[in-house]
């Protein structure tokens, strides 16, 4: 006889209990709706109307322009001041 614990034949995709790797699964606890939980998880909001979404389409497409500015503005002066620097010890 072995130490092995047999699978059960009812449930062939379920492991047998006490394999090596066998991770237990949490139980699903039901949680009650109350004051406290609505103020953590509030309702969720109803769908944009096609105005909501074309106004929050134009603030997204003002949002990138302006973040693709600032990069580009960064990238410019790290650029500059690379070749300030390097350009007092290049020269000469």
């Amino acid at each position: 006889m072995t130490d092995q614990p047999t699978p059960d034949a009812d449930r062939p995709d379920i492991p047998p209990e006490g394999v090596a790797g066998d991770v237990a699964t949490p139980a699903a606890t039901p949680v009650s709706i109350t004051a406290e939980t609505q103020a953590v998880y509030p309702p969720p909001r109803p769908p944009m109307t096609p105005q909501e979404q074309q106004a929050a389409r134009q603030a997204q497409s003002k949002r990138n322009i302006i973040l693709g500015l600032s990069l580009g503005a960064f990238i410019l002066i790290v650029f500059l001041v690379s070749v300030l620097k390097m350009g007092a010890n290049v020269a000469g």
